[in-house]
């Protein structure tokens, strides 16, 4: 059999009838044509240059007669407000600082005291009362330093006790009120409270903390379900002495015991160091965390929760360590 294909060649005529009745293939436009739509074009290009013009003009003359927000004038005193009212805090306008982040004075990368300080006029212009202070005191910064290491010294990034007194007078002496982040919830796990408390079963410390056996037959299991509001178990175990501690944010912020009067009584000390410094007031940071159920029995899970959208935390019902009420 042959594998050869015959075809129908062309004749002269069918060739000639192709190139005469292109069908449908557009032909090339005449000059008249080619003038029309250039003018067409030119004629919207102009308008688009005019439009965009237009609009520029109508933005600077909006800018230009449009009011403008006045500036703050600071009292002939100095002071932005009355500073012997005692009801202050009801109606102050409060800018709150992360100082971390605010202003470098010194080139280090990190926000300090004194590039707060020398922000006063620009606080005095906006017309604020008072200057909340995220956590300035000493920390390993596991969690941007509300896992405090010591309550009463200021951490070096910054700055010195010095220069605190420092910012505190220049800032009294303006008329702002200065409030302080107070973090009774947790500490760090490098305060020396939590170091004692992991020592042994009998430290004086222990119970500064919360710790509890293992679940399970060989006690291997975290104690009950309780989820860290960042994710995973709320408990970690420590192998020094066969034990769990309870954290609700990172395992590097072991949770207070708020029902242990001495730490109540070390957490009031650091209220009356600080305020005999001269500092105003205290905004509490994590109250809703500060006490446990003590049954430490499992949370009931959250019905509504929906795995692709919603954080781990959410999973449980939080009835137990969420909300208590706590007295100092």
């Amino acid at each position: 059999m042959s594998n050869e294909v015959e075809f129908n060649s062309l004749t002269k005529d069918d060739v000639k009838i192709r190139f005469e009745d292109p069908s449908g293939i557009p032909s090339k436009p005449t000059d008249e044509e080619v003038a029309k739509h250039r003018k067409t074009r030119l004629i919207l290009v102009v308008f688009f240059a005019i439009a965009v013009v237009a609009m520029v003009v109508v933005a600077v003359i909006i800018i230009i007669v449009a009011p403008q927000c006045e500036k703050k004038e600071v009292p002939e005193n100095g002071k932005v407000m009355d500073t012997t009212d005692e009801n202050w805090w009801k109606n102050a306008v409060i800018y709150q600082l992360y100082p971390l982040s605010f202003k470098d004075s010194n080139g280090t990368g990190y926000g300090d005291l004194k590039g707060i300080t020398e922000k006063m006029d620009y606080f005095a212009e906006l017309g604020v009362n008072a200057l909340g202070l995220s956590p300035i005191y000493q920390s390993p910064m596991a969690d941007g330093g509300y896992d405090i290491s010591n309550y009463t010294t200021i951490d070096k990034t910054f700055g010195t006790m010095e220069e605190f007194e420092e910012f505190l007078k220049e800032s009294h002496e303006k008329g702002f009120k200065i409030i302080m982040e107070f973090v009774p919830n947790h500490s760090s796990n490098k305060h020396p409270w939590f170091e004692e408390s992991k020592k042994s079963k009998d430290n004086k410390f222990r119970d500064y903390y919360i710790w509890r056996d293992g679940a399970g037959v060989g006690k291997d299991q975290t104690p009950n379900n309780w989820i860290s509001v960042f994710g995973g178990s709320a408990w970690t175990y420590d192998n020094t002495t066969d034990q769990y501690y309870l954290h609700q944010f990172h395992k590097e912020q072991p949770d207070l015991n708020l029902r242990n009067d001495e730490v109540k009584e070390e957490l009031k000390k650091v209220l009356k160091f600080w305020l005999d410094k001269g500092v105003d007031g205290f905004r509490v940071n994590a109250a809703q965390f500060l006490l446990e159920d003590e049954s430490f029995n499992d949370e009931p899970e959250n019905s509504n929760y929906n795995n692709m959208s919603d954080p781990t935390y959410d999973m449980l019902d939080h009835t137990l360590t969420y909300g208590k009420k706590v007295k100092l």
